[in-house]
């Protein structure tokens, strides 16, 4: 049998490719974000780069840490292009009579319940804050 068609015993298991992240945003939307998210996605990537993605490299040897360094990697590469998008908007100060992108809202329900949300863009939707 040619050499082609067999595997060494230190190939290790095949690292199936794992379908890219794509952006949440549509083609040629604008990626809205204030600047205290765009800081959080750079400290992630800061911390992807620097720490966690040397650690799993080092362990070459694990399958496990093989397949977790390819979705660092595709996370990584989707945080390069949201910052590279990144519109940065300075929330209103001060009480709004327009709702508008970073700003906090208070709704009122016909019974008299009341939930506040906050405008944010697809990098900082945080569903258990209300920013959505």
């Amino acid at each position: 049998m040619s050499k082609a068609f067999t595997r060494e015993e230190t190939d290790g298991p095949d690292i199936p490719d794992l379908p890219p992240l794509g952006s949440a945003l549509s083609p040629g939307a604008r990626n809205y974000i204030t600047a205290a998210g765009a800081q959080k996605l750079r400290d992630e990537l800061q911390r992807a780069v620097e720490i966690t993605r040397p650690s799993l490299a080092s362990l070459s040897d694990d399958p496990e840490a093989k397949r977790q360094l390819a979705r660092l990697d595709q996370r990584i590469a989707q945080l390069e292009e949201s910052l590279q998008s990144a519109e940065i908007v300075t929330p209103p100060i001060g009480a709004a009579e327009i709702v508008r992108f970073s700003a906090t809202v208070v709704v009122r329900e016909s019974d008299g319940c009341e939930a506040t949300y906050r405008i944010v863009g697809v990098d900082e939707i945080d569903i258990e804050r209300g920013w959505g």
